[in-house]
């Protein structure tokens, strides 16, 4: 900050009214925020952060000069929080990170500073016309320009996309699975309560969801539409078919609740033509059409090499959408093609999410919905004027996380199942025997305190960013955002850096990366060309990490990683083929680790023998060590166990019934005073209505 000079926050004539930086424009009038002419959504707040900050390139913007101007002095209590979640919102809607960044650096503990190029959008200079020309030529100059530029921005102007509202319909304890169908007046979902599913319905404006009193054909059922005259519903049932993704088809009657077989028709999932005539349904690779009696069904288009679900019809009935999985990556992409198998394309070809999937239509077909990473996307509909590929546009905003699959009757709403995702930090009191909150039961997870049990590290949930807090929870300080998910933050021993597996995006590999927690600076601890890197643990002394692959890594190469941070020379660590998930012993004469093939057994090894030692036959998770490094606490069989190294005796600690443990990895930490921690799951699906403002 330079003393002396006025900032400038508000807008000053014409001169900043837009301002451009690299592929990006923010219109301050319009408080729009644009990409290569496309709007992207971002919200007032974030919005004003990010117009601080370019109207002061370079220097730093503190917090308190956000928080002044995002509430000036009304607000009252810890704005923290509030003012992270507005900053990392500028960062994904710039594709940015805090460890890479392009455009918003962080200045750890003190503010922010714009660092891209900007180039400002001055005003266009009129130059006076010679008085001779006449008028008849302006005017039709000008009305062939008119005209002209008319029809180019009707047939390249991206179509704006109304804003979307959601609103809570159900706040009960039934588990819930998608899609919600309605036939305008009711809701109708599958729901399960202690071990029982049932088919629920719920009035359109939401209340307490019954149970229809309707016989499933099955133990266990998938719901996949509604027929347009509201009368049926379609369900796939589980069966012995010997196929272990395709079910029997079944038609069920809502008002009797009689069931009856389509045909012998096997799916993975099934939707009503728009006239109710003919089913369209999936198999594994393949997409039929069938008349709704369940006479024999027609093929039409076959993909090997690709797994098919998702499917549903186009409102004008000539066109079938679709997901397309890839087995080998698990990264699925939305498709359509005509019902004649002609015109195959994949929908937004040049869009970088690298799994989403098609999710209907709204406003009378002229918008498709599609899903990825728990939300929901609009993308424009091709027509004659906007014939080309459209970029989607982001609906919702992250909390709750969406279910991927809904059905659209193509109006201004459509429902979804939406996870109210949250959780409880908590110990284990080693003396009462029962779990207490930690920091108020912050919504925490993979939770760790410093050796001196000053400071305490976690990452957020559900926003996955990576922050340290002192132990009494005062001086809050984050030090990644997303798009970066940070794993397993492991403090040295001297207490002032965190070592941590993360990837900068969903589609990058796993790093290992050390962030100084005083500074805030932040590096890569390995070299990049050390393969797929998680579970990083220190040496005693601060100067290696030891690290393994990530669980869902290829299995060939498995073993354990031991890097030099001083001379950066990454080495195989003695006998430890198939082993991951390292944890070196808090005096350093021995690594826990787990098999990663096979079952997963807690193995020990000690550096005084130099070989490794299986410590039990179960399937272990999360290996820990007490501060004392007499005993390793893991979970193996929905218990919290404990071994104690000197007796070489194994002991139940606590019970962890199924469903318990929260958070996105459901695994353990360790306090400083040698108590366990865990995230106690909150999470709560419930039926969400989502309505787009009407223009």
């Amino acid at each position: 900050m330079l003393s002396g000079t006025k900032r400038s926050w508000e807008p000053v004539g014409d001169r900043d009214s837009v301002i451009k930086f690299g592929l990006f424009a923010a219109d301050v009038r319009t408080g729009e925020l644009s990409k290569n002419g496309i709007r992207i959504r971002l919200a007032d707040q974030p919005f004003r952060i990010l117009v601080a900050l370019l109207r002061n390139p370079g220097e730093l913007v503190t917090r308190e000069e956000l928080r002044q101007i995002l509430w000036g002095d009304d607000v009252a209590g810890d704005f923290e929080q509030g003012l992270n979640r507005s900053v990392n919102k500028v960062r994904e809607a710039l594709c940015d990170t805090a460890v890479n960044p392009r455009y918003v650096e962080t200045l750890p503990g003190r503010g922010y500073r714009f660092i891209g190029p900007i180039e400002a959008e001055a005003p266009p200079v009129v130059e006076s016309q010679p008085s001779h020309i006449r008028w008849k030529w302006i005017l039709a100059v000008v009305g062939l320009s008119v005209a002209a530029g008319a029809f180019l921005a009707l047939r390249w102007t991206q179509p704006s996309v109304p804003s979307a509202h959601w609103r809570k319909l159900t706040t009960d304890n039934y588990s819930k699975v998608p899609p919600v169908l309605t036939d305008g007046s009711r809701l109708y979902f599958l729901a399960g309560y202690r071990g029982e599913q049932f088919i629920a319905q719920l009035p359109a404006s939401g209340g307490l969801p019954m149970k229809l009193p309707i016989t499933l054909p099955g133990p266990d059922c998938t719901l996949h539409d509604l027929s347009p005259d509201g009368e049926e519903l379609l369900l796939t049932a589980t069966s012995t078919s010997g196929r272990t993704k395709l079910w029997p088809l079944w038609s069920l009657r809502i008002g009797d609740g009689t069931a009856r077989r389509v045909g012998s028709v096997l799916a993975t999932s099934a939707a009503f033509s728009p006239d109710g005539t003919q089913i369209a349904f999936s198999t594994e690779s393949e997409l039929y059409i069938a008349p709704r009696n369940g006479a024999p069904a027609q093929r039409v288009i076959e993909l090997r090499d690709s797994f098919v679900d998702s499917v549903s019809w186009s409102r004008s009935d000539d066109h079938l959408r679709f997901s397309r999985r890839d087995p080998l990556s698990g990264q699925a992409s939305a498709w359509e093609v005509r019902t004649d198998g002609s015109r195959l394309r994949r929908l937004a070809p040049e869009w970088d999410a690298p799994t989403f999937v098609p999710a209907g239509w709204a406003l009378e077909g002229k918008l498709g919905l599609l899903s990825s990473g728990g939300n929901f996307w609009a993308m424009p509909e091709p027509s004659l004027f906007q014939p080309g590929p459209r970029q989607p546009t982001k609906l919702t905003t992250d909390e709750p996380e969406f279910s991927s699959y809904v059905r659209s009757q193509g109006g201004a709403k459509f429902h979804a199942i939406g996870i109210d995702r949250l959780g409880e930090l908590q110990s284990f009191d080693m003396t009462s025997k029962t779990w207490v909150p930690v920091l108020d039961g912050i919504s925490a997870e993979q939770a760790e305190y410093a050796r001196d049990g000053r400071r305490i590290a976690y990452v957020s949930y559900p926003q996955r960013s990576l922050w340290v807090r002192q132990s009494d929870g005062t001086r809050p300080i984050q030090f990644t955002s997303p798009p970066m998910v940070p794993l397993l933050p492991r403090w040295s021993p001297d207490g002032h850096n965190i070592a941590f597996s993360a990837q900068e995006a969903p589609d990058k590999p796993m790093r290992t990366y050390i962030v100084d927690t005083d500074t805030g600076a932040m590096r890569l601890a390995v070299p990049s060309d050390a393969g797929s890197q998680s579970d990083p643990t220190w040496s005693p002394d601060g100067r290696k990490l030891m690290f393994g692959v990530s669980a869902s890594s290829a299995r060939e190469n498995v073993y354990l990683r031991l890097a030099d941070l001083q001379t950066g020379k990454v080495s195989k660590f003695d006998g430890s083929d198939g082993l991951f998930s390292p944890r070196w012993s808090p005096d350093g004469t021995m690594v826990a680790a787990l098999r990663l093939i096979g079952t997963r057994n807690l193995m020990l090894y000690r550096f005084e023998d130099r070989k490794w030692v299986q410590l039990s036959d179960l399937q272990c998770r999360w290996p820990v060590w007490s501060p004392d490094g007499k005993s390793i606490f893991y979970l193996a069989r929905n218990h919290l166990m404990r071994y104690d190294v000197s007796r070489n005796k194994t002991e139940i600690v606590s019970d962890l019934p199924v469903g318990e443990l929260g958070g996105f990895l459901h695994g353990i930490g360790m306090s400083n005073y040698g108590s366990p921690l865990r995230t106690l799951d909150h999470n709560s699906p419930q039926v969400y209505e989502l309505e787009f403002a009407q223009r």
